[in-house]
């Protein structure tokens, strides 16, 4: 019993010095599912192809970050947009002006950071889920929110979107990190391993980069959590030791070290009674 005490404060903390790392308050499989429509399912738009033009979308990203830069609130872009969307219900590009500045104000740290896209009526939050615009743009934000927002089995159904998306640029560390987290939440080892092979090439391009050293430790310790292989526990302990050097913060540090420790003694414990792995 208390093994498995140890292994799930693992993985919790693991979790959680990933979040911290990125001034983040949100979860995997952590969402409010009294506060979103029950009633949509993920749909065909995952695999449509994206024929929409990106220059309209591409504008609106602009011009949003362009006013928060300035200190304009998102939220109050986000309440501008919406009324502005049902004038208009049938133009994607409505919707998703709204939906972007809505994940932008839920993604400020504060009160404000809750586990919704925004507070609005269900139809435009059921819209959002399942319009259908051929937009890449919109695929991506919709991936992203999803990651962040909906139970766990729909989340499961993003991982072959948020492949696409990053064969469609493989250079956006943001659906990379999303994907990633996505794919540790899996109970496949393969998957678990496709999460490390993700963390690795971002780490690779930034090495110095703390969320992503973090997030790379992290994805060891949830293999291993899996596998409880010796392999792969000193892989993970390996990667705690690379990120040290550069957590941000004391309590980052102690995490990261409390980690190492309790890898170490739940590998131990599991080959000393004949469940442990080479």
């Amino acid at each position: 019993m208390k093994t498995i005490h140890r292994l799930r404060l693992v993985v919790s903390s693991a979790l959680l010095m990933c979040l911290c790392d990125v001034g983040s308050t949100l979860a995997i499989a952590q969402t409010d599912k009294a506060a979103k429509p029950a009633d949509f399912e993920i749909g065909p738009w995952q695999d449509e192809a994206w024929t929409a033009d990106s220059a309209p979308y591409r504008r609106v990203r602009e011009s949003i970050d362009k006013q928060v830069a300035q200190g304009v609130k998102p939220e109050a872009l986000a309440a501008k947009f919406a009324p502005l969307w049902r004038q208009d219900k049938r133009n994607p590009l409505a919707l998703f002006r709204w939906a972007y500045a809505a994940r932008k104000a839920r993604l400020v740290p504060g009160p404000f950071n809750i586990n919704r896209i925004i507070e609005s009526d269900h139809e435009m939050e059921r819209m959002h889920w399942t319009q259908r615009p051929h937009s890449y743009d919109f695929s991506r934000l919709r991936f992203l929110n999803g990651v962040e927002l909906l139970d766990y089995p729909k989340q499961q159904q993003l991982k072959g979107l948020g492949r696409r998306l990053i064969e469609r640029d493989p250079q956006d560390e943001g659906v990379k990190y999303q994907l990633v987290r996505l794919l540790n939440s899996s109970m496949e080892v393969a998957e678990r391993r496709e999460a490390i092979q993700l963390a690795q090439a971002m780490v690779r391009a930034k090495p110095d980069k703390s969320n992503l050293s973090g997030l790379l430790a992290d994805s060891y310790t949830n293999l291993w959590s899996l596998t409880r292989s010796r392999a792969d526990a000193n892989q993970a302990i390996a990667a705690y030791r690379k990120y040290l050097p550069i957590a941000p913060t004391q309590k980052l540090r102690e995490s990261a070290n409390l980690q190492i420790r309790l890898i170490a003694q739940d590998q131990a414990v599991w080959e000393k009674q004949g469940k442990g792995k080479p």
